[in-house]
């Protein structure tokens, strides 16, 4: 279970030029070589220069290259796609290939098995591993993403996280938190005194005991607007503690949801939390339910939920029509129940597949709320609502966008779906201590065993994910259920009839 080496690269230009982060663990590419000098069945193969793994994972995975124009080695429907597997300039595998925040990362796990095929990649642990490393890589650039450089001080932080959780290309642990502990505390452990036996970690805090627990919500949707077909929302939320104790104390604390909210279901609980069997409150969905639990001494997550609230907390109608000189009409309804004090409130529209925008005419009087702009790339208009929504809780945009000449020779799409008509608007907001779902956690409930005085620390959050509401003119992405698929198979013999 070992890494061979790593990437990161800027999808802007998959080049040497462009390559962010490097790394490679002799250690692990000496043990590959004796492996393959050992085992006959596989001959080793060097890793290329990182120019050349550039461009191959660049035509891999289809980044600077023409997609119109077929390759053998990408589009051959011979070719059995094991995503996010990866095998690299015909001769490099199984490459683990991740995307997020806008780079890509990469990274070639370590294959010991002396078989002459491939083996299943399930049976492989470095590729769940390495998924785990490029996925913890990720949260700790994700920060300075869209400006990092292979001068950029966070790598600074991934030499300090790949040297206290993957030694010698080794991952013992892939939370950037402990290992950042690991890290800092390392050096301030004294060899001498013996530490206890009952005592779980050598990391004493240096400040006093405290308990800090946030409930963090958030929700996606898509809202159609359209006859015979339902809007869908997910609302979902994680409990998120950690817990600074000299020491480790079992912890009780009360979550619970409002009488008036729908019970908390699909509940998943971290394994450090006592479950009892005869509790009917611990079968997957809850009201109200006393979580008693022995806490890590890293940031965890206490427990996962769904919620199924029949609402959404804003409503909307987006109207979207015209081709060089396009309408664009606007209406947000803000539920009664949502607390009207964002930290930010703000809305997308895309318009893709055009020219770029030259001049956005907002109607008088129909923009009651916050300025809108232009975004840097002339292809987004950015509507910020802002902190509040007024008295009536509505929010209106009309306004009339001019294009300019649209470019024809350039190679990509900006979006398949989205053409003419095709188009959605997305909100993206905010809200501090509330939450849509109304779970809460008692503060008079925690307790310690053994008692102890600490600092309690508490805060809530509902935030959107992905939350579109699509062109009421246009076509839309909808998941085909049964319902819909027998209306549509009513509809076909109707007509053949």
């Amino acid at each position: 279970m070992s890494i061979r080496a790593l990437w990161i690269l800027s999808p802007k230009e998959m080049d040497a030029k462009f390559l962010i982060y490097s790394k490679r663990f002799p250690v692990v590419e000496k043990k590959e070589r004796l492996w393959c000098s050992q085992n006959n069945s596989r001959k080793y193969q060097p890793l290329p220069d990182d120019g050349e793994i550039c461009a191959a994972i660049a035509q891999e995975i289809g980044i600077g290259a023409d997609l119109n124009v077929y390759s053998e080695s990408r589009d051959s429907c011979n070719k059995v796609s094991q995503k996010p597997v990866y095998e690299i300039d015909g001769k490099i595998w199984p490459m683990v290939i991740y995307e997020k925040h806008g780079l890509v990362f990469a990274c070639l796990p370590l294959v010991n098995d002396s078989s002459n095929s491939r083996p299943p990649i399930i049976s492989i642990p470095g590729v769940s591993i390495g998924l785990s490393l490029l996925d913890s890589l990720a949260n700790i650039v994700a920060p300075a993403a869209s400006s990092l450089t292979p001068t950029h001080s966070k790598l600074t932080e991934i030499n300090e996280f790949l040297t206290a959780g993957v030694p010698f290309g080794t991952p013992v642990d892939l939370n950037p938190s402990t290992a950042k502990l690991q890290a800092k505390f390392t050096t301030s452990i004294n060899p001498q005194k013996k530490q206890p036996a009952w005592k779980p970690s050598i990391v004493v805090p240096k400040t006093r005991n405290q308990i800090s627990i946030a409930i963090k919500e958030e929700i996606r949707a898509s809202i159609y607007n359209r006859a015979g077909i339902s809007d869908v929302w997910d609302l979902y939320g994680s409990v998120m503690c950690k817990v600074d104790f000299e020491g480790k104390p079992d912890i009780t604390a009360t979550l619970f949801v409002s009488p008036k909210s729908p019970a908390l279901i699909g509940v998943q609980m971290h394994p450090c939390v006592y479950v009892d069997e005869s509790d009917e409150s611990t079968k997957g969905s809850f009201l109200r339910r006393k979580i008693r639990f022995s806490p890590p001494t890293e940031l965890f997550n206490l427990c996962n939920y769904i919620s199924p609230m029949p609402s959404l907390p804003i409503k909307g109608i987006y109207e979207m029509k015209g081709d060089q000189v396009v309408k664009v009409s606007l209406n947000l309804q803000l539920d009664g129940s949502v607390t009207n004090s964002f930290e930010y409130c703000e809305v997308y529209i895309p318009i893709f597949n055009r020219g770029p925008i030259l001049k956005i005419e907002v109607s008088a009087g129909t923009s009651n709320v916050g300025p809108v702009a232009l975004a840097q790339d002339k292809k987004r208009i950015i509507w910020n609502i802002g902190t509040k929504f007024p008295r009536n809780l509505e929010a209106t945009l009309n306004a009339v966008v001019l294009f300019g000449n649209k470019i024809t020779d350039k190679v990509h799409v900006d979006d398949e779906f989205c053409i003419g008509k095709n188009a959605y608007a997305q909100i993206r907001f905010k809200i501090n201590s509330f939450t849509f779902s109304s779970c809460q956690l008692d503060p008079h409930s925690v307790n310690t065993s053994p008692n102890a005085h600490y600092k309690s620390n508490y805060v809530t959050e509902f935030a959107a994910s992905q939350y579109r509401i699509w062109n009421s003119f246009g076509d839309a992405p909808i998941a085909l259920t049964q319902n819909l698929q027998n209306e549509v198979s009513e509809k076909k013999l109707s007509q053949q009839y």
